[in-house]
């Protein structure tokens, strides 16, 4: 409710959305007649109160943009974003959790200081900068992949690639920690004694134990990366809903910002849920102590 509540006051200090919609030359006198037909020149609180009947009713609104109600829009664009999302933290996961057990297993030796190198460049770097960098050396450079749209499935790699590359860092530093509490456990010790390989020691007991915590930061970087594409998709022109929610911001399209924040929020709680009853999975020692 809380960010319901920002977002719908918020977006309404960025202007009059009235002034868009019309032509320039626009008279005063029509101003005034579409800005009350629109129901903007009603205090800002009964227009809140308003908002949220609506709410209560399913009814979100339409878009003052696209001339289509706000939640149709939302969904049609969603699909897109939850493909983008997935495929960025599923590469996000394979090198976060290898960069990690690598710097565990080398702990203070060449392999973990280039490690934190690496994750900490991965993290400093602009999402936009790295998408122009990429758009620059594989599509305008190499003429490997396609720059922008989606056309072919080759043109998600390169923003998957970008999405990818800020929850690589977090990934790997709590694997990173968690892997090492995890190979001081007396078991650990037990299994080197046995003759296990340090392979097998590492990724079949270790790794296993020590994914908890780092299931917690996976599940937290998917909901930021369905909410925080805005950057990569508007710079890749990929049609999902960060996509539309930066069309909504630039045209000032109070229903459309307002609809997705609220969806977005909802899918975002969606994911911590899920993202709990894995846990009752990985570890049932909480199924059994609850």
């Amino acid at each position: 409710m809380s960010a319901v509540a920002l977002t719908f006051f918020i977006i309404r200090l960025s202007g009059d959305p009235v002034r868009l919609m019309l032509p320039p030359e626009a008279s005063e006198a029509r101003v005034s007649e579409m800005r009350e037909f629109l129901g903007f020149d009603r205090p800002m609180s009964v227009q809140f109160i308003d908002y949220l009947k609506g709410v209560m009713r399913g009814d979100l609104g339409k878009s003052l943009y696209f001339k289509q109600p706000a939640l149709e829009l939302f969904i049609d664009r969603l699909p897109a974003t939850i493909l983008l999302a997935a495929i960025a933290i599923v590469l996000a996961v394979v090198i976060g959790v290898s960069l990690g057990a690598m710097a565990a297993c080398r702990k203070n030796g060449p392999v973990d200081y280039a490690v934190n190198a690496i994750v900490l460049a991965g993290q400093s770097m602009p999402v936009f900068w790295i998408g122009i960098m990429l758009i620059f050396a594989f599509s305008l450079r190499w003429h490997v992949f396609p720059s922008s749209g989606n056309e072919r499935w080759l043109s998600i790699v390169l923003p998957a690639i970008s999405l990818a590359a800020y929850p690589v860092a977090p990934i790997a530093r709590t694997v990173r920690s968690s892997l090492l509490n995890a190979l001081s456990e007396n078991y650990i010790i037990s299994a080197r004694a046995q003759g296990f390989s340090e392979t097998q020691i590492i990724f079949r007991h270790a790794l296993k134990n020590a994914m908890l915590p780092v299931v917690t930061v996976i599940g937290l970087e998917f909901g930021s990366l369905l909410g925080g594409a805005v950057v990569t998709e508007t710079v890749f022109s990929w049609p999902g809903v960060g996509r539309l929610v930066m069309t909504g911001v630039l045209n000032r399209d109070f229903p459309l910002v307002q609809t997705s924040v609220l969806m977005i929020s909802l899918v975002y709680i969606l994911v911590n849920f899920v993202t709990d009853l894995l846990y009752l999975y990985i570890d049932p020692r909480i199924r059994i102590d609850s």
